[in-house]
């Protein structure tokens, strides 16, 4: 379901998404955000998405998080329009995977984020200088999870820190994974992982 326009409706009881996509495209879209609890996203492959920028901005995001129920297992996607850059500074620290879609590029510049489920990536770029483990130990056990790191379709990973990280990730269809700093070695120790050093 879509809403594009919060003005034309009033919903005063709970949003509960149950299945499939809620897509709104401006905060107007969805006036519960406000109120706590008014906003239920159930587990599984079930998700609020977002359209990130021009009209979502970070405290926005912010604000539907903090009040909405996200339960584990849930999804929030951030669609950035095309040739548009988004930074999103808050920490994320619900147990929810992040869906980012849409061609424009998305900074998750946070490095305290805690959510727990899988970082998908389906169009244009996504840069961060940290990853979640999204309930993955860190180091050579990590590499069990290709799941919780998710690129295809062309998009691009973007990796931004310094230091020495090990991930296990999957990719298709095009998908890049870039790496910003000068000095960093990126090697694949088996299958499709990466561990990086700067």
């Amino acid at each position: 379901m879509s809403i594009t326009n919060g003005s034309n409706y009033s919903a005063n009881g709970t949003v509960n998404v149950n299945g499939g996509t809620l897509l709104v495209n401006q905060p107007s879209g969805l006036p519960q955000d406000t109120i706590a609890g008014h906003v239920v996203v159930a587990p599984g492959h079930h998700r609020v998405s977002l359209g990130v920028a021009p009209a979502w901005q970070s405290s926005d995001v912010g604000t539907l998080l903090t009040n909405a129920n996200f339960q584990p297992g849930s999804f929030l996607g951030l669609d950035v329009a095309p040739a548009t850059t988004v930074t999103y500074a808050p920490a994320i620290t619900a147990p929810i995977g992040i869906v980012k879609s849409n061609t424009g590029t998305l900074i998750l510049s946070a490095t305290n984020s805690t959510y727990t489920g899988p970082t998908i990536v389906s169009g244009g770029v996504l840069s961060s200088r940290y990853w979640p483990t999204a309930g993955c130990p860190a180091a050579s056990a990590s590499l069990e999870c290709a799941a919780n790191l998710v690129f295809s379709n062309g998009s691009t990973i973007q990796y931004t820190a310094h230091g020495v990280d090990d991930r296990s990730f999957s990719f298709a269809g095009g998908a890049t994974f870039d790496v910003t700093q000068a000095a960093t070695v990126l090697t694949s120790p088996v299958g499709p992982g990466f561990r990086r050093t700067c």
